[in-house]
């Protein structure tokens, strides 16, 4: 058979049986090739293993193994012709196969009892990774990687991608690559809001090897890099910047959807703002209970209502990012920098969770804002690169709870036509609604723990997923399966380690230009 590990026996153009020898280490996952003498080869996944046996009855397994737990230990039994009577049966799915150098959805069979192989070095040469791709690892089949590496489109992060993994299946560290090769491509705006202090120097962690993590402020392409923190970030002197927010650029729209204001309190709050203009916050903290009753009409709103917003604004205000006076703000600088398509690394780590979360509903609805304004200008929207918000802890404010009119779910709903994308990044999809789930055409699987969480992904993924459940069940850490426009099917990934990435780029030293895409338009 050469390099042939088993033949096809039979089933359906929907999945296809492969008898293999007893010992053949095939892999849930790994992506096999038939071998035919003539003709394409049709591409197969792995979706399920079982066992096989020659035998004249179906208790002949069960029998054998109750004559080997009766054998007196240090006896072998003899098991005559093994090779030929013990096999395994590689359940497999259809993927399609190449003609004119296209790849096609599998609409016919291949041979009865035609060869199977696994692949070889230019297999997957029409899956390439084009110049300007933003690289994320390896193309995996089963448990190893293959030569070939694969990346996302920079369009596809304005048309939404959503990162599910269960914690320590390696979720930071590809959204590291990710911002990485974003900050080597150039061709899109990243803001990157974390509030877990990890993606600009690496944090306190450790890999298992005892090796530093390392974060974006270690990567060559500094240079595309704008670094904005609430917390001291030592060691990186000229090059971290300090976060500031006014005041006047929180929104009652913004402050309702972070604070989940009742409806009394959202009314009140609408009243508030529409009466004292852009210094609505200041004023609620200023004034006392008994003369915002005055100033909206006494007796309009309770008491304890305002009360209730009166102490959030208190809260607010003592952020030490959050600046009563209008001119100290860099939102503008960090829009300015998104428009030239460099990364932006939010810090909001030494904030308090809800201001946290309001600093970056602030930015993320000043962003979408921005582009939508830009857009009344076609000419002039042309030319600016797509732009993507990624949010960590994203179930927060997709979920049912949060409402349809926070500001993350309106870049999910409409930011697309901005070309502003949303990247949910999250440990738990079950939480996000199934309508804001639907929206993202790109997804980064890794490992998910949790039954409902995968069956949450399978459902809302834009390509069929029902015949990987066991793969996703089964990742690594580092593994994951992206499903993105223009892929003919789930890629399986290794993805790579940040810091190794940073070891590769060091000797390659990639310099490449910023290119707008003037036809994303």
């Amino acid at each position: 058979m050469g390099n042939a590990i088993g033949r096809i026996t039979g089933r359906s153009v929907t999945e296809l049986r492969v008898r293999v020898g007893p010992d053949e280490p095939v892999r849930l996952g790994e992506i096999l090739l038939t071998h035919p003498p003539h003709g394409p080869a049709h591409y197969l996944r792995v979706v399920d293993l079982e066992y096989g046996a020659d035998a004249r009855d179906g208790d002949w397994e069960e029998r054998t193994a109750g004559a080997l737990l009766a054998q007196p230990q240090g006896e072998p039994l003899i098991l005559y012709d093994r090779e030929e009577r013990l096999y395994q049966v590689a359940v497999a799915a259809p993927l399609g196969h190449l003609t004119d150098g296209k790849f096609r959805k599998p609409k016919s069979l291949p041979s009865l009892f035609e060869e199977v192989r696994r692949p070889v070095k230019g297999d997957f040469a029409f899956m390439a990774s084009r110049p300007g791709d933003l690289e994320l690892g390896f193309l995996r089949s089963g448990d190893e990687p293959l030569p070939d590496r694969i990346g996302l489109d920079p369009a596809a992060l304005a048309q939404h991608v959503g990162i599910f993994a269960t914690t320590g299946m390696g979720k930071s560290n590809l959204l590291k690559v990710l911002a990485g090769s974003c900050l080597e491509s150039g061709k899109i705006g990243l803001l990157l809001l974390d509030p877990h202090g990890e993606y600009a120097d690496g944090g306190a962690a450790q890999h298992r090897d005892g090796r530093g993590l390392k974060g974006l402020l270690h990567h060559p392409r500094g240079d595309r890099l704008e670094v904005y923190t609430s917390r001291p970030i030592l060691g990186f002197a000229g090059r971290v910047r300090e976060l500031a927010v006014s005041a006047a650029e929180i929104t009652a729209a913004d402050f309702a959807n972070v604070y989940n204001v009742s409806d009394a309190q959202e009314e009140a709050l609408w009243a508030i703002a529409a009466k004292f203009g852009k210094s609505w916050v200041q004023d609620l903290d200023r004034l006392e209970v008994d003369q915002l009753d005055r100033a909206l009409g006494e007796g309009r709103f309770h008491p304890g209502t305002l009360n209730v917003l009166k102490r959030r604004c208190e809260q607010v205000l003592k952020q030490g990012v959050i600046h009563r006076d209008a001119a100290l703000s860099t939102t503008k600088a960090i829009l300015s920098s998104l428009e030239t398509g460099k990364v932006v690394l939010v810090d909001t780590s030494g904030l308090h969770p809800s201001e946290e979360l309001l600093v970056s509903a602030v930015l993320a609805r000043s962003l979408l804002e921005r582009y939508r304004d830009a857009s009344r200008d076609p000419a002039h929207f042309r030319t600016l690169p797509p732009a993507c918000v990624v949010l960590e802890e994203a179930q927060r404010v997709l979920n049912a709870r949060g409402g349809s009119g926070g500001v993350f779910a309106q870049i999910a709903r409409e930011g697309r036509k901005f070309k502003v994308g949303l990247g949910a990044v999250t440990q738990q999809p079950r939480l996000i609604t199934d309508e804001l789930l639907s929206q993202f055409n790109t997804l980064l699987i890794l490992g998910l723990a949790d039954p409902t969480d995968r069956d949450r992904v399978k459902a809302g993924a834009r390509q069929d997923l029902s015949q990987v459940a066991k793969e996703i069940q089964m990742l690594e850490p580092g593994e994951a399966l992206v499903t993105t426009p223009g892929a003919p099917f789930a890629l399986p990934l290794k993805a790579h380690l940040y810091e190794d990435r940073l070891t590769e780029l060091a000797v390659t030293s990639p310099r490449p230009t910023m290119k707008v895409d003037a036809g994303f338009y």
